[in-house]
């Protein structure tokens, strides 16, 4: 009989819930982000410099800390399910999407990838549930 490795991942900008289903034995592991929402420092004058006629934004680097946040951030779920032989993504905001430009940016694992589905805010039995139930339909 052939062993199926599938996996599911609730994710958003705050944590990813992943569910690995192994023939018959089920995990569920929780990754925090970690990234950063704005900080304001006590103190903090103006959001930019002036060098003669021209004015420098600090808004740049804080996008650029922000996208290596985020891009550590999947690699870290990805490392988590790059074995699966299926992947499903669910989650409400735009960070699944970012995650499945990733996954499909790989040759191997965009091969994987059976589902990409907008979810709201969910229990990790919730999301442990959506994931055994559509992998139980989709055989």
């Amino acid at each position: 009989m052939k062993s199926e490795n599938n996996a599911g991942v609730w994710i958003d900008g705050k944590k990813a819930v992943i569910v690995q289903l192994n023939n018959e034995e089920e995990t569920v592991e929780t990754i925090l982000s970690d990234i950063e929402g704005h900080e304001r420092i006590e103190g903090e004058g103006k959001q930019f410099t002036r060098m003669g006629k021209q004015f420098f934004s600090f808004e740049k680097n804080k996008e650029e800390k922000h996208k290596h946040q985020l891009n550590g951030y999947f690699k870290n779920v990805i490392n988590k399910i790059k074995d699966a032989d299926a992947i499903m993504i669910i989650g409400p905001a735009e960070t699944k999407q970012g995650l499945h430009k990733m996954l499909s940016e790989s040759k191997t694992l965009s091969k994987k990838l059976v589902l990409v589905e907008a979810e709201d805010h969910l229990t990790d039995n919730q999301v442990a549930a959506k994931v055994r139930e559509f992998y139980k339909t989709a055989k």
